[in-house]
């Protein structure tokens, strides 16, 4: 039998409590947060800030940019950094409690009992649940950049319909400008006309003018 220091279990099992504080102070509930994907760069990064006041600018922005500018995304990929961080801390915490066990056994039998309850009692594998989500998130973000590029494609529709409208009322107005110009050319010639007539006493009007 080897002999254990209680005061190194004890700071062992601590650290275990203390990751569990981590895990609860880190995680950030992406259901509970108003997620609102902004178009906007800026705004996206100030949120992130909020949400995560430990990471620097640069490595929000960096995490912002990989996630294409998708806020969801971004916090979803964060939120999966900081688990993994936790579950680091975890195996290396159960590993050593799992040497302390072992060399407090007294046979192959017990240390065969520690090793068998170890592997029974393993977590589940988060894995496959986190890509489904991020899986939904990125179908989310692609549905959104859709809806977004057929707003922008109608917006650019009607610009160029307005433009069309409008260059069709500037032909309109040229053509009427002409119009009015003959129309005063052609008043022009009567009232030059009535003038001579009523001096020579003599009204000759030209069928040309009608």
């Amino acid at each position: 039998m080897v002999s254990i220091d209680t005061n190194k279990r004890y700071q062992i099992e601590n650290s275990t409590e203390s990751t569990k504080k981590a895990k609860f102070n880190t995680h950030y509930d992406i259901h509970s947060i108003i997620s609102i994907n902004s178009p906007f760069f800026n705004e996206n990064l100030a949120k992130l800030q909020i949400l995560f006041p430990l990471y620097s600018t640069e490595d929000l922005s960096k995490a912002l940019e990989n996630s294409h500018n998708s806020f969801n995304l971004t916090v979803h990929n964060l939120q999966k950094q900081e688990k993994l961080k936790i579950q680091t801390v975890n195996i290396e915490t159960k590993a050593q409690n799992f040497i302390i066990a072992l060399s407090n056994t007294k046979n192959i039998n017990e240390a065969h009992d520690i090793a068998k309850k170890l592997l029974e009692g393993k977590e589940p594998s988060t894995l496959e649940e986190d890509l489904h989500k991020e899986n939904s998130l990125l179908k989310d973000h692609i549905i959104t950049a859709s809806s977004e590029n057929k707003i922008l494609k109608r917006a650019v529709a009607k610009l160029h319909e307005n433009i069309r409208t409008s260059s069709d009322k500037d032909k309109e107005i040229d053509v009427l400008r002409r119009e009015l110009e003959n129309e005063r050319y052609k008043a022009f010639a009567l009232l030059s006309q009535l003038t001579r007539a009523t001096t020579v006493n003599e009204l000759k009007l030209s069928r040309e003018l009608f």
